[in-house]
This record gives C-alpha cells, structure tokens and sequence, in this order.
C-alpha cells in the first residue's frame, strides 16, 4: 500500500549529518571518511577528501538532476553481496527500463545493499565501492545524494510504493501479491506489464493509472542468471590509491587467505589440524620468499577474524583456529590498519588490493584456478589438503589471484602466488 504523509514526512529522512561521530571531517568536503583513526601513519590520507577533490568528468553518464516527470525504481536490500551484487544490478537495470523507470544508484554499507530509509545508514553509495561509468552507460541510473535531497525535499516519498520478493536465487521473480512470476528469460515488453500489475496491486488499484513515483524492492535476488556481465564495474581510483600507498608502506609481507565458512571442516580436531598446516605452509614459503627484503610479516585475510562476515556462525573451533595462527604468525602493522576501515566491504577490497601487491599469497585454490592463473601447489615433498579445509569456491580467492595475475603481467613484478 501507498505510505501516508505521516509515515513519510519530509523531515523522516535526512542525508546523515554526522554517520561516523568520532570520524575526521575535512573543511574542504561534507563526506566523512572511512576511518575511525584518521591518526593512524598508515591512513593519514583520506578516503572521502581524496575522492572530493578528483575532477568530474564532463561526459558522467549518470544523471545528478531530478526531472520533475521521472518515476524511479530503488533497490532498498539484496541477499547477494560484493561482487555477485552486480548481478542484482543488472536485474534491477532491466526492470527499471522495461518499466520506463530511472534506477536509483543503491545505499550501501558493510558489502552489502542497504536501505537509505533505514536507522543506522552511514551515508555510503554504490559509487563508494565500484565505479558506475559502465552501469549508467547501460541503465539510466540517478546519484543517491541528489536523489535523497529530492525526495526529502519534495512530495515524492510520499508517492512511493514497496515490493518484496519471494522467489529465491535464480530463481524466476516472485512479488508477494502477485499469481504468478515473471520467467528469467522474460522480455522487456513481459517485464513491463509484470511490474505494472504488481505496483497496481501492491498501491490498491485495479491498473497502472496514477502510478507512485517511487517503487522500491526489498530482498533482490539475481534472477537473470549471468546478465551481470554487461555492466561489469571496476574498484574506484582513489580506493586503489589507497591501497598502492599501504602496500607500498609495509614493504615486503605475505597475505595468507583462508575461508572456512561453506568448508568440509566438522570437528575442532579438524581446525586445528587445517590452522597448523596453512600456518606451517605459509611460514615455510615466508623464510624461502626471494627478493629485496625478508618476508617476516603477515597479513592474516580469513572470516575467522571478528567483523569480516555478517553469515559465519562462530564456535569454539573457530576462536581456537585464529588463536593458532595469530600465534604462529608475525602480524604485519596492516592487520591493525585494516581493522581501522568502518565498513566492511571497502574493508575486503582494500585488503583484496593490498594483498594483490604482497610478495607473497598463501591461499587455497582449486586446481582449475591454480591452472588459469598460475598458482603454484605445495612445497616439494608435501600433499595438498587444503580443499578439506576451505569453501573451494571462494568468490573473494578467485578475484584475489585473478588481480595478482593482471598486476604481474602489467608490471612484470615477480608475484608468487601459492597454494597450501
């Protein structure tokens, strides 16, 4: 149903003034920065000041003014993540232009889409975690922050309308309300007529007459299998800046990787016995790494870690597990630095880009992978049995090795990338 004024005054929602209280501010720029210890030597420079201070360019693809007429579609929450949420984009894309609706980039915050609506947003965007060039040449696609001083600003969140999925992943698209669902292979033309009967209902009406001007999607799913591959987003430059400066700080280290969540593992037996070996593995590779400076130090990249995953049900063999390596390792000051970043998701890519620069990776990969992207196996007279151990299907191993490979041939660094 239409929300009342009274739900949605013009004084409900406000741009957060202040989402990070003890964050620095800079005089220069109203976003705050991603960081808790703007005094750490590691992350003297800025996020957000960095990002203000890039020049626009003139040809930006997407749109920054309200047109008075635009009806939009908003994605408010996802189940996907990081980069499989690109998927739900490129669904959200193409139900917004066989609507003749203008998507509105999504709120994000810990990697996942968020609702701006919602108490607890600290005023990140999608822009925060991808660049939208590719999305917005293929989508008409409005800027959050303009769209947000609009609609607070205006009637138009008065005219607004929520749809929720039913359906899950891959599956075709199901609206609570609606008989029937619209086929993953459904035209634009089937598109449109599927969402206007479902904003129809969903408002009380029996057509599409007067429809809100607002439509917005709760609980999205990838529904279109592989459609995301068209607007294929890359890491916005000033976060790559950023972890070019980090990397470059520390050196020489080693990133070793592990994901345990979705593993065969069942004991605690088990986790210790997998915790000792990709620490024996990591630390051998470490003392027998070539180069110009010593590997000594670590960077410990693994959902064990307290804040990296929102979906790992911790016990008893997981403390023991990181207590284990936290023991056997030598902490590079990097742990701390990332643990300084506020969100989790420009956490995970600044730590997947730091660690694409590290002398060394350990990491678990399945042999395709290690095929496709030359990952060296094991140490002579050891036996890989770290598929035992690790979710052999890690979204965040194949970016990781992937980025490692692109930086090696671009800048024909010696990048040795192993598997335990």
């Amino acid at each position: 149903m239409l929300r009342t004024a009274q739900q949605l005054s013009p004084t409900a929602h406000r741009l957060p003034s202040s989402p990070l209280p003890t964050a620095h501010r800079s005089p220069t720029s109203p976003l705050p920065t991603l960081y808790r210890s703007p005094a750490s030597p590691l992350l003297h420079s800025h996020y957000h000041y960095n990002r203000s201070r890039l020049p626009r360019s003139r040809a930006d693809p997407c749109l920054s003014k309200v047109e008075p007429s635009a009806t939009f579609l908003q994605v408010a929450t996802a189940y996907e993540q990081t980069h499989k949420a690109q998927g739900v984009l490129a669904d959200a894309g193409f139900y917004a232009e066989a609507a003749g609706r203008v998507l509105v980039e999504p709120a994000v915050q810990d990697s996942r889409i968020y609702d701006p609506w919602a108490a607890g947003w600290r005023g990140l965007s999608l822009s925060d975690y991808w660049t939208l060039t590719t999305l917005c040449r293929s989508t008409r696609l409005m800027r959050l922050k303009p769209f947000l001083l609009h609609a607070t600003a205006s009637a138009l969140a008065h005219s607004r309308v929520d749809l929720h999925v039913l359906s899950r992943l891959n599956q075709p698209l199901m609206l609570r309300g609606m008989a029937r669902s619209l086929a993953v292979d459904a035209s634009a033309e089937e598109a449109r007529s599927y969402f206007r009967e479902a904003v129809a209902a969903a408002a009380g009406r029996k057509d599409g007459s007067d429809a809100p001007r607002l439509v917005v999607l709760h609980d999205l799913k990838r529904h279109r299998p592989g459609d995301y591959a068209r607007i294929r987003m890359e890491t916005p430059l000033p976060l790559m800046q950023q972890a070019h400066a980090l990397a470059h700080s520390a050196r020489s280290f080693a990133c070793v990787q592990w994901r345990t969540e979705g593993s065969p593992m069942q004991s605690n037996a088990a986790f210790g016995r997998c915790a000792n070996a990709l620490a024996g593995a990591s630390l051998s590779r470490m003392v027998s790494a070539a180069g110009p400076y010593p590997v000594t130090e670590a960077v410990l990249l693994s959902d064990l870690i307290e804040g990296n995953s929102d979906t790992l049900h911790r016990s008893a063999a997981h403390a023991a597990a990181k207590a284990v390596l936290f023991s056997r390792l030598r902490l590079s000051p990097l742990q701390r630095a990332f643990r300084a970043v506020n969100d989790s998701g420009v956490r995970a890519m600044l730590e997947l880009h730091v660690c694409a620069r590290a002398a060394i990776v350990v990491t678990c990969a399945h042999p395709q992978l290690m095929a496709a992207f030359g990952v060296e196996g094991p140490a002579a007279g050891q036996r890989s049995n770290c598929l035992g151990c690790v979710k052999a299907n890690s979204g965040f191993t194949r970016h990781l090795v992937e980025t490692r490979a692109r930086l090696q041939a671009r800048a024909h660094q010696s990048l040795r990338t192993y598997s335990w």
